[in-house]
């Protein structure tokens, strides 16, 4: 679709999330993860089409399917009601997992799904384990080539600051990306309150004033705390390079 026709709109799908990521915070931390039928969504996206003529929807979830029914589930209503409009959805990095899965991505496709993304955060086994990730490499990876053999794309996140990365680390995260041809939106572990890597970086006096930091937060894109052994000139300039070197082997 040209940009100039795109009327796109944000709805939500689902809160919080299956997994508990040792960096990641929500609004709803603590809680189970839940979603809204697929019935309350496309109803919903009935009504933004006829008061607004949107046709693209867009999700910003923690995580929009957590498992297969609800896409079926959500695929059966947009053909029923014969529903023309882009989308884009969050799964697990290692939801889609055998060539079974091709048909239903087919269909996901088919339904108008621009982009399927999953949460990769680095390609360090120690890391992960750090994160609590629960998502392997090699299903992340195998998941990665079911999506492109379905012809979808993808879309991943890395978080580069852990106690444990160095840069070795750092460019085995971003060699992997290349390995598989993913883009990743990258940006530095930003301590969240509520978080067990918050308390842990209280606990090791990185963060001694709680209200100055909050304060200075900013954004993720932005180095603003460093848990590493590294400088942050190191840091910053180890992960300069990678990118550099990602954006000539992926164009």
């Amino acid at each position: 679709m040209e940009r100039d026709r795109i009327r796109a709109f944000p709805v939500a799908y689902a809160r919080g999330c299956v997994a508990h990521c040792t960096f990641c915070y929500h609004c709803f931390r603590g809680a189970r993860y839940r979603h809204r039928s697929a019935r309350s969504v496309i109803d919903e996206i009935k009504l933004l089409q006829s008061l607004y003529g949107v046709n693209y929807i867009m999700t910003s979830d923690d995580l929009m399917f957590s498992t297969k029914q609800q896409i079926n589930d959500f695929l059966e209503l947009i053909a029923k009601e014969r529903l023309d409009f882009y989308w884009t959805g969050i799964v697990r990095g290692n939801m889609f997992q055998s060539d079974a899965d091709l048909d239903l991505l087919k269909k996901v496709k088919g339904a108008g799904c621009v982009r399927l993304g999953s949460a990769l955060e680095s390609a360090d086994e120690e890391i992960l384990k750090a994160m609590r990730k629960r998502v392997s490499l090699e299903q992340f990876r195998r998941q990665k080539m079911l999506l492109n053999k379905a012809g979808l794309t993808s879309g991943t996140s890395i978080v580069l600051g852990y106690p444990q990365e160095t840069p070795e680390t750092i460019g085995k995260t971003f060699q992997f990306c290349m390995d598989i041809g993913i883009y990743p939106s990258t940006g530095f572990l930003l301590p969240q309150p509520g978080t067990p890597i918050y308390e842990w970086a209280k606990k090791e006096k990185y963060i001694r004033d709680e209200e100055e930091y909050l304060l200075n937060m900013g954004d993720r894109q932005d180095l603003r705390i460093n848990l590493t052994k590294m400088s942050d000139q190191e840091f910053v300039d180890v992960v300069t390079y990678w990118l550099s070197k990602l954006n000539k082997k992926l164009n």
